[in-house]
């Protein structure tokens, strides 16, 4: 069971809003299998590498895939995560970069 905050916000500070306005623009659907139980909220950008909270850097995951992206991801700190995904995420990515690091990085 997850833990919420009084004020709707998680501990990391993502309010419960915006986590649901994200699973409903993905159709309460995995990104990676479609699946409809369990959503998470994943950062493309990961948070604790500088990712914002901002819809262009979330997408909602299983918790099953979420796990599976964070198990595979350790092992292989290149691994690829639109490759992974087999979606075209990459220009999500690229776009939230340019308009919030100057397109470094």
């Amino acid at each position: 069971m997850r833990i919420r905050k009084a004020d709707g916000y998680d501990r990391r500070g993502l309010h419960e809003s915006v986590k649901d306005y994200v699973k409903e623009q993905q159709g309460h659907k995995c990104a990676k299998c479609c699946q409809s139980k369990q959503l998470t909220i994943h950062h493309i950008i990961p948070y604790s590498e500088g990712g914002s909270h901002k819809i262009r850097n979330l997408i909602a995951l299983c918790f099953a895939c979420h796990k599976e992206w964070h198990r595979l991801e350790s092992k292989k700190r290149n691994l690829n995560f639109e490759h992974w995904l087999g979606r075209e995420v990459i220009r999500k990515k690229q776009k939230y970069r340019n308009n919030n690091r100057g397109g470094k990085r």
